[in-house]
């Protein structure tokens, strides 16, 4: 993203983080990638920066509106989009994928296959060899 940002000619010189790891270790590897902006890397920086606040209902309010607008390729009879929030938590989003999953495909478009909550479904279906 922040190189992105950089190749439409954002003037960036600063970047606060949020992240889940080692903060250390990812403030090193992206001041190493981008030596010309200062980058501050915390947990629980939503609660710490208020601009990280901002950005993170931005982002929030941002998939809402794309997972509510979503067009679905796929034309199954079963298909519904009562999907819940999208949060592991979600009874109605287990729910989803659990009626949505399929043992060769995966699931719909929609579902981001790298999330981990799908791994544990994807171990009942087929085994893939890539």
């Amino acid at each position: 993203l922040v190189d992105r940002v950089l190749k439409i000619g954002v003037l960036l010189t600063e970047v606060y983080i949020d992240t889940v790891g080692d903060p250390g270790k990812y403030e090193a590897k992206m001041s190493k990638n981008f030596p010309s902006i200062k980058f501050v890397v915390a947990k629980k920086a939503d609660s710490l920066y208020p601009v990280v606040s901002g950005a993170s209902i931005a982002a929030k309010v941002t998939r809402d509106r794309a997972v509510r607008d979503w067009v679905l390729d796929e034309t199954a009879d079963n298909i519904h989009r009562n999907f819940g929030s999208g949060y592991p938590a979600d009874p109605a989003t287990k729910s989803w994928l659990e009626n949505h999953k399929h043992s060769i495909f995966g699931f719909p478009t929609l579902v981001r296959f790298s999330w981990g909550t799908c791994s544990t479904y994807f171990k009942s279906g087929a085994e893939v060899l890539w």
